[in-house]
């Protein structure tokens, strides 16, 4: 079936309608939220296509392991930040045709789930091969995670250990659903 440019013309309209209904009832559930005193759990916690779908973000289990050259590695209880958030991008109906695309920003979204709050912890390692026999190193652990935009990287964290030399990290997952 061939379509006319009518046809065409209201299917391009009808697109543009719904993407408008999207953003305008995620912009009305963030309004409402904020002004009830509610606070959502993430800045998109439901969208307008999939009501039943839900962000999450929790704090996992994991063992770490941990080592610096020369020193016996140490399998430690540790904690990582594992989940789902939304994000969504909405093309330009009528995109600008004087120069590079540019993505209205009001047009796209983007959460992860990252820390939101950090701690470190001291952990001392056996180091029977160098000339100093226990070395302590740092290692960060994350106390609490959300959904939060994904161009933002850095979490709150607790500072007590500023210029603590770093660790060489390898993890495995212990994941209990």
């Amino acid at each position: 079936m061939v379509k006319t440019a009518r046809q065409r013309n209201w299917c391009i309209m009808f697109k543009q309608l719904l993407y408008l209904v999207i953003i305008f009832s995620s912009f009305i559930t963030m309004a409402t939220n904020q002004i009830l005193g509610d606070v959502p759990k993430a800045p998109v916690d439901h969208l307008f296509l999939f009501p039943e779908k839900e962000a999450w973000c929790d704090v996992k289990q994991i063992q770490q392991e941990i080592s610096l050259p020369g020193c016996q590695a140490k399998l430690i209880p540790n904690t990582v930040c594992f989940g789902q958030c939304f994000s969504y991008s909405i093309p330009q109906a009528m995109p600008d045709n004087g120069g590079p695309y540019k993505m209205d920003p009001h047009l796209q979204h983007c959460d992860c789930c990252k820390p939101s709050r950090m701690s470190n912890r001291k952990v001392s390692l056996k180091c029977p091969h160098n000339d100093v026999k226990e070395v302590d190193t740092f290692v960060d652990v994350v106390d609490e995670c959300s959904c939060q935009p994904c161009a933002q990287m850095v979490a709150n964290t607790d500072d007590k250990t500023e210029g603590a030399p770093g660790s060489y990290s390898f993890y495995s997952y212990d994941y209990e659903y």
